[in-house]
This record gives C-alpha cells, sequence and structure tokens, in this order.
C-alpha cells in the first residue's frame, strides 16, 4: 500500500506507452507495405504476479492486452503481433546485482541463481537454471521470421517454466 501513483505512471510510460509509441511510428510502413512484425517484451509477473513491484506487473499485463488487441486491428494486413515473456533472465543487472550483493566481482552465473535461489530472492524455475538473453532473442528471431505469417496476437514465455499456468 506504500506504492505511489506516481510509479504506476512511470511505469506505464515505461512498459506499455513506450512500446505503444513505437508500433505507431511503425507500423504505418508494415502497412503500406503489406510485411511487418511487431515483438513486444513482456514479463512472466504479467501472467504471475507477485506481491512486488505490482506497477511493473500492471504495465507489462497492459503490454500484454494491447498486443492481443494490435493484431486484431491489424487483421488482413500482413502485419504479425507478438509478445515474448521472459522469466528471470541473467541479464548484466542481475549479474552486477548478485556480485555486489554477495561481495565476489567474478562470481559466475550459476553461483549467483544458486545464491540468490537460497536468498529466496526468486525461485530457480523447473528448469534448474535462469535462462540466458540469447533464449529470448531465439524466440523473437523466429517470431520476425517471414516463415510465421499465420502466428499473430500470441504470448510466448521463455521462463523455463516458472510460469504455472498451461496458457
Amino acid at each position: 500500500l506504500d506504492i505511489k501513483v506516481e510509479d504506476f505512471v512511470s511505469n506505464y510510460h515505461a512498459n506499455t506507452l513506450g512500446a505503444v509509441r513505437l508500433v505507431l511510428l511503425a507500423t504505418p510502413e508494415m502497412v503500406a507495405t503489406k510485411f511487418g512484425r511487431v515483438i513486444n517484451v513482456s514479463s512472466a509477473v504479467a501472467i504471475q504476479p507477485n506481491n512486488v513491484g505490482v506497477d511493473y506487473s500492471a504495465a507489462k499485463a497492459a503490454l500484454n492486452n494491447f498486443t492481443v488487441s494490435l493484431a486484431g486491428s491489424l487483421k488482413g494486413v500482413g502485419v504479425t503481433v507478438n509478445t515474448v515473456t521472459p522469466g528471470v533472465i541473467m541479464v548484466d543487472g542481475l549479474v552486477r546485482f548478485g556480485r555486489t550483493r554477495f561481495g565476489d566481482p567474478n562470481m559466475s552465473f550459476d553461483e549467483i541463481a544458486r545464491r540468490l535461489a537460497e536468498a529466496k530472492v526468486f525461485d530457480l524455475p523447473p528448469v534448474g537454471r535462469l535462462g540466458l538473453p540469447e533464449e529470448v532473442a531465439m524466440v523473437a528471431c523466429m517470431l520476425a521470421s517471414p516463415a510465421l505469417g499465420y502466428v499473430t496476437g500470441s504470448n510466448y514465455r521463455v521462463d523455463g517454466g516458472q510460469v504455472r499456468s498451461v496458457v
């Protein structure tokens, strides 16, 4: 209850409206050429919120909704719209956080993940490790392919089984 309205506004601007602005700039050319791929990057907390970062979770949930709505709006024009939804990914910021928290500037990714999970910062997903940025990128590249013209309005989780959902 200590969250501020300004935090919601800031997160909405960064995590929802940023994508909306880019789409509004890019889609007219895509529609004109009858080909395009919009790939939004969301977060597992958009589907399975936790008890912290409610402003971030809400903004990412709005982005997922925007993706599905936009896909319907662009029906029949050759533009697909999908979302990639990562779980906990071993990005540079998480590596820095772990190395700082545990006082070891050379700590390996695996050790950081293990120690953060032990400290209950997060749970390791069922695959037993954190995801890598390139795993998220591979799914985005797949969705960008001209061969996937029938895939739109979908959400692709790259979360190692973190989200406990069948959708």
